[in-house]
């Protein structure tokens, strides 16, 4: 499968080709997708099969379970996003050796708000184990 010659995305934007919104991608990755705790977050995650124009497609919730108000709802999802989008060369880097294509869901799974300092920090953290899980996988296959 071939990209674009910007799928490493050298300005760091989280554009709209980078979004997971396909229902049935959403569904296949909760029924047949892997997963990865760290710290406050789930990363639901699954090779993907479509040919989208990017190497990594991502998709990010927060529970009302935990945020009853959607403004709190919301400014988590903000920092995780903006987190995700400084943070996402090394996933971009490991998918763009192998050739595949990765489709991740984020879920926050803390029950209080964090700043975004903390967010930033355990991002890194969880996006670091799941690199060195999808370079495990990939060289088991």
């Amino acid at each position: 499968m071939m990209f674009k010659t910007n799928s490493l995305n050298p300005k760091n934007t989280l554009g709209k080709s980078e979004r997971l919104k396909s229902k049935t991608e959403l569904e296949a990755l909760f029924k047949e997708g892997d997963s990865l705790r760290s710290g406050p977050f789930i990363f639901l995650w699954k090779w993907n099969e479509s040919n989208a124009a990017s190497l990594v497609q991502v998709a990010f919730s927060v529970p009302k379970k935990n945020f009853k108000n959607a403004t709190d709802r919301n400014l988590m999802k903000r920092r995780i996003r903006e987190s995700y989008r400084v943070n996402k060369v090394g996933i971009f880097e490991a998918m763009h050796e192998s050739g595949k294509q990765l489709a991740l869901f984020i879920i926050f799974r803390n029950p209080e708000p964090l700043e975004y300092d903390e967010v930033h920090d355990k991002i890194i953290v969880a996006l670091k184990r799941l690199e060195k899980e999808i370079e495990r996988k990939l060289g088991n296959e």
